[in-house]
């Protein structure tokens, strides 16, 4: 599994040394690394079988349930508003989407 988060992590930096966000791609390459980290910790205090079953189950469990709702929003083109459960909020989605829309000249860390 670690295997797999490292190489979401690799094309990451890869978007930081050569992609034009590269701010964005950086805040998304820490966040991945404290979550696997987080991740590690908590696998490494499992000390039965059953606890890492049930532990890999909650991780199944959660995304199948991510998936599931994040299809229903792009299916139903509708935003559930589940923003305090971690989500962007909608207001967000659509200045990012304005500003995607533009070039990274409105960003003021832009690559000059």
């Amino acid at each position: 599994m670690t295997f797999v988060w490292l190489s979401i992590i690799g094309l990451g930096l890869i978007a930081i040394l050569f992609g034009p966000w590269s701010l964005t791609a950086s805040h998304e390459v820490v966040r991945m690394v404290k979550n696997m980290l987080l991740f590690l910790v908590i696998a490494n205090e499992l000390t039965r079988p059953r606890r890492f079953l049930a532990l890999r189950a909650a991780l199944t469990v959660s995304l199948i349930v991510q998936a599931a709702f994040g299809l229903t929003e792009y299916l139903m083109r509708r935003n559930f508003g589940l923003v305090t459960l971690g989500e962007t909020s909608l207001e967000t989605t659509r200045q990012l989407a304005q500003d995607s829309l533009r070039d990274e000249s409105v960003f003021r860390w832009a690559r000059s």
